[in-house]
């Protein structure tokens, strides 16, 4: 490529050199970036052709250049044949060259955004060992590209994706010929930190030389895209693929080693309050209606989610707490809170909703299911739109969340990574519901709050919460609400949680799932209506099968084979569990045995029904008995003439 040649050293060794036999014999380069401390980023055509991997790997900038890696050395992770990417992991005893080589940080922001691309003034940097001159090859009179094994790196415009056609790649450029060209493949679009900063044209080449020469003393680095392709004949146009839309995958097949960042949240683009700290709560406040769930995936490892009861057997979670979103096979080995240690239960069936960017399921218990308590509480499900803002102001742009999710962060001793651990106790904050302009997500709610494991859990609020209060009220509220929510105000649930941890959270609203939820449980489960008419809503066939994206977001556990469903705890002797008095059903059922106007209006009209079906046999029955009297006496009349 073009540009201006930089020391690796300058970029702590995480700009990689990747040199490969291809399956016609020939020694073919590409670039990479460390991720991790073990995972390289690089271009699916980088490793195979053909279907067939590529043999007699080496990594020169990392590792001594007489090392040489075949397939089965490392772990190869392939998306799939269409989409161009694919990671190379390294075994935990691999010795590499340089000690604290430097990870690049992905992004998790849409670059794709106009909005997005302002905040980096439509420029980033892009790196590789690609060709730099051409040569002519004396024997087959051709001319090839030449590379010199060095990184070079430019500055280059970022175009907006109208201008380069599909809309579905980022499009850059470098305008020092011969462009990016072969060798580049696999290497980093990134920005620096201090990029961002509102800086004039004369100051660009200061700023330059000084991220080429220093950028690891000073800024971090930003890859938001993969370089695949490139166009020499539109001057020297280049192709990356975003890095958000691979962040599940990316998250999932490094085992949570490597996770994407949200960089612009408070730079403008959206300026999100800190998670809030939540409080434990005892599940016997909610009616046991919020079910922690755990199961086996096709790893064999246990993980867990949240889920919430919508019916009598009825569970609401994600797909990804059911199903393996890779290889579509279901989970394994589930077991519930609501049940006893060693119970035996049945699932019916499964329901998955086939929908684009839907993870959503529903499990179906038996019906004659013996679960640990009593009298379980439903979770009343809104039929509003709550992704508009309208709906969000009626409770003043706040909401609950719920789950059984991580609380802490550990540090795995096997891969030094961070890993989320949960103690199977019940957590609730208060958060606040952020536009989805500012999520850059129009068809999901964003709040924040929620954690790993928390998946399939609610996001809800309390009828009392629409009434106008003060700020010095809203404490008291929640206290109120945490501990006394059965025995005083019904819980609307309008948003399923799906993705997120921290400041973001990404709820899937109800009104996209409500008729699909009322189909599979032919009634059994229905949405109701609270702000407009409060009726009840009619049933609709649920969507067809298309394909989907998901990524998963579930908690994993620390020891496995250990967990059994009696580790899930209600109550810990290091947290502050508020009491609750037994209640007599009536009061805990009171706002469910509720007639509306229109049920009654219905019931009447059902009786004037069966009042003009009895008038109509009567009618009948008189018109058919005049019938067969005049009928009887006919011959006696005959007789007497």
């Amino acid at each position: 490529m073009g540009g201006r040649i930089a020391n690796p050293g300058a970029f702590d060794y995480s700009i990689v050199h990747i040199k490969a036999r291809g399956v016609d014999g020939f020694t073919y380069g590409c670039t990479g970036t460390m991720i991790s401390e073990r995972h390289l980023l690089t271009c699916h055509h980088c490793v195979m052709e053909n279907k067939t991997y590529h043999t007699h790997f080496t990594f020169d900038t990392i590792i001594d250049e007489n090392v040489k890696f075949n397939i089965t050395d490392f772990n190869i992770h392939i998306f799939g044949d269409r989409v161009d990417i694919a990671i190379i992991e390294f075994a935990k005893n691999t010795k590499f060259k340089h000690k604290n080589m430097h990870k690049m940080h992905l992004v998790a922001d849409d670059m794709l955004d106009p909005h997005i691309q302002e905040k980096i003034h439509k420029k980033g940097y892009i790196a590789g060992y690609g060709s730099f001159k051409f040569e002519n090859y004396k024997k087959l009179s051709a001319e090839f590209a030449i590379s010199d094994g060095r990184l070079r790196i430019a500055r280059v415009p970022i175009y907006p994706k109208e201008y380069c056609g599909d809309g579905i790649k980022i499009c850059s450029s470098d305008w020092m010929p011969p462009f990016v060209y072969h060798g580049d493949s696999g290497g980093p679009l990134f920005f620096f930190d201090n990029q961002m900063s509102n800086i004039t044209e004369a100051l660009e080449r200061e700023e330059l030389d000084f991220n080429i020469t220093h950028p690891k003393r000073h800024h971090k680095m930003y890859q938001f895209g993969l370089i695949t392709s490139l166009d020499v004949n539109h001057f020297g146009r280049s192709y990356s693929l975003p890095i958000h839309q691979y962040c599940g995958w990316i998250k999932d097949v490094t085992k949570w080693e490597v996770q994407c960042e949200h960089v612009f949240e408070n730079r403008g683009i959206s300026v999100l309050l800190p998670p809030p700290k939540a409080a434990v709560v005892d599940p016997d406040v909610f009616g046991y209606s919020i079910v922690q769930m755990k199961f086996r995936g096709a790893d064999n490892k246990t993980y867990g989610c949240t889920g919430t009861m919508i019916s009598k057997r009825h569970l609401l979670t994600c797909r990804h707490c059911v199903e393996d979103i890779m290889t579509e096979e279901f989970n394994t080995h589930f077991t519930f809170n609501i049940f006893e240690e060693d119970a035996q239960f049945d699932i019916v069936d499964i329901h998955i909703f086939f929908g684009q960017n839907v993870d959503a399921a529903i499990i179906e218990f038996a019906k004659n299911t013996k679960f640990k308590h009593k009298n379980i509480h439903k979770m009343t499900l809104l039929g509003e739109n709550m992704s508009d803002k309208y709906g969000q102001d009626k409770i003043h742009n706040k909401g609950y969340v719920a789950g059984y999710g991580s609380f802490m962060d550990e540090t795995d001793e096997d891969t030094g990574a961070e890993v989320s651990r949960s103690d199977g106790q019940l957590r609730i904050a208060k958060v606040p519901i952020n536009s989805s302009t500012e999520c850059g997500r129009l068809e999901e709610i964003c709040s924040s709050g929620g954690q790993l494991g928390d998946s399939g859990g609610p996001l809800f609020f309390f009828h009392d919460q629409m009434s106008n209060k003060t700020k010095e009220l809203e404490q008291e509220e929640f206290d109120f609400n945490i501990t006394h929510p059965k025995r005083h105000h019904k819980m609307y649930q309008f948003g399923l949680i799906i993705e997120g941890k921290g400041k973001r959270t990404f709820s899937l609203p109800m009104t996209k799932l409500c008729d699909w939820i009322e189909g599979v449980t032919r009634m059994e489960a229905q949405c109701e209506l609270l702000f407009s008419h409060r009726r009840r809503r009619s049933v609709s066939p649920p969507p067809p099968k298309a394909a989907e994206d998901g990524s998963p977001n579930f908690q994993s556990f620390k020891i496995d084979e250990n967990i059994k469903d009696s580790d899930i705890s209600s109550k810990s002797d290091n947290s502050k569990v508020l009491p609750l008095p037994d209640l007599p059903k009536t009061e805990f059922e009171d706002e469910e045995n509720e007639m509306d106007a229109e049920d009654l209006s219905c019931i009447l009209n059902c009786i004037n029904i069966l009042i003009l079906i009895g008038l109509v046999i009567l009618l009948c029955y008189y018109f058919c008995f005049k019938t067969s009297e005049s009928n009887a006496q006919l011959p006696t009349v005959i007789q007497k003439v």
